[in-house]
């Protein structure tokens, strides 16, 4: 079978051509390409990327001679630089899409993001079938509709509007409580179909003993945080509650996981938290570590003091997962459905805000007597309640591997999707 690929330049095809052997992040993405591509299927990209040119990386299942189409649109951080930068990717876009289908017939496209609303047209018009994967680029729409009405978001936000309402064979989105299951209730036309998904992300089941890290623990205590940065983390609540417990009496650390280049995370962000770190007096205490593979993120995790989450909409992002499944001290702000994970006091802390975050780290410091038990019970509630990559990602492909014949046979595959249950990978529907 023949797949074209959409999407921005994802984690772990840049680890892959910066010489990298493990990768560093963005698993939901990597999982289901590496399956595909070991199942015999073919992968060509189109890629938008702030790379100008593309080295040659071959391995076993993947080589960089699949990015037919790398897509050259450096990051713009300027609003008003952006908005021209949106024109130009669009033209982009669309020309590599017409310049693919016209040298290959592909079975399948699976575009990812906002970006999928190009490719979406042209299947429609072609009769390709289609997935669309979102993962919490939505994070902030929700909560705009809810403020300003469904219109008026449309207006801001066309791509995404457009991409919930053309046409899909499936539409797949990580259930991370960035409520995108909402968002295609309250918008799309395609509400209340059997080709929606909304399933949460699988993980690498491995003990701390299993994982390799390849960065040195440092000795004195420290509270961990991983992922992107930009203003959506919240990170800036991280460094306040490193300056609450500094007025405690306790000068422990913070380090910083993550990619710091621009277009990965945001630089505005980055300087205004640096900004932040230096006016609270906390340079010391505060370490930018840039990105680290996932074993070492776990390993990282396991040893730190806490392992802080303080969003504001969603905590359930992959780090989450790969924190807890090996047994971690978790504090979090008690936002969406973390209850059904996190139980307060007894596998990790919920709190409200910075204050009571750096109560409880001090109480941890003071008293560790108290969280004994939070790294076993963290990583038997991982056992018990997380997907393992297998059990996820297979089901993807499988899905994957059926939409492609929906040109051939509907009636079959609106019969395979109506089984399939809309929130939970593993399960067929009740």
């Amino acid at each position: 079978m023949n797949i074209l690929y959409l999407s921005g330049m994802p984690l772990p095809i840049a680890n892959f051509l910066d010489g990298k052997e493990k990768i560093e992040g963005f698993p939901a993405y990597f999982w289901p390409m590496y399956k595909l591509s070991k199942r015999g299927h073919a992968i060509d990209f189109i890629l938008i990327s702030n790379r100008k040119n593309i080295p040659l990386v071959k391995k076993e299942w993947f080589s960089s001679t699949q990015i037919i189409h790398n897509l050259y649109l450096p990051y713009e951080e300027k609003k008003s630089k952006r908005r021209f930068r949106g024109i130009k990717r669009s033209f982009q876009v669309i020309r590599a899409l017409n310049r693919s289908f016209k040298n290959k017939r592909y079975d399948f496209v699976y575009a990812h993001g906002p970006l999928a609303a190009y490719a979406q047209i042209f299947c429609w018009l072609k009769k390709i079938p289609i997935g669309v994967r979102w993962y919490g680029d939505s994070a902030r729409c929700y909560p705009k509709i809810q403020k300003s009405g469904r219109f008026f978001t449309a207006l801001r936000k066309p791509l995404i509007w457009f991409s919930f309402n053309l046409p899909y064979t499936f539409f797949l989105a990580t259930d991370d409580n960035t409520n995108v299951d909402k968002l295609h209730q309250v918008w799309s036309r395609h509400r209340g179909k059997d080709n929606f998904f909304h399933w949460k992300t699988g993980v690498e089941m491995k003990t701390v003993s299993e994982c390799t890290n390849d960065i040195e623990l440092p000795e004195h205590p420290y509270i961990f945080y991983a992922g992107r940065f930009d203003r959506t983390k919240c990170v800036e609540r991280l460094i306040d509650t490193l300056k609450i417990t500094h007025n405690e009496g306790h000068r422990i650390h913070l380090y910083l996981a993550g990619q710091t280049t621009k277009g990965a995370s945001s630089l505005e962000y980055i300087d205004e938290l640096k900004e932040r770190i230096k006016s609270q007096d906390l340079t010391r205490y505060v370490h930018f570590m840039g990105s680290i593979s996932q074993d070492s993120l776990k390993v990282w995790a396991h040893h730190a003091l806490a392992v802080l989450f303080m969003y504001d909409i969603s905590n359930l992002g992959n780090v989450f997962y790969e924190a807890m499944s090996v047994g971690s001290n978790i504090i979090a702000t008690d936002v969406g459905s973390i209850k059904q994970f996190v139980n307060n006091g007894v596998n990790g802390y919920l709190v409200q805000d910075e204050m009571e975050a750096a109560s409880r780290i001090v109480e941890m410091i003071i008293n560790p007597k108290l969280t004994e038990g939070f790294k076993a019970n963290a990583a038997q509630t991982a056992r018990e309640k997380f997907y393992t990559i297998d059990q996820r990602f297979s089901q993807e492909v499988e899905l994957i591997e059926n939409a492609s014949a929906f040109y051939r046979n509907q009636e079959n595959y609106w019969k395979y999707v109506s089984n399939l249950s809309k929130t939970e990978p593993t399960k067929l529907k009740a």
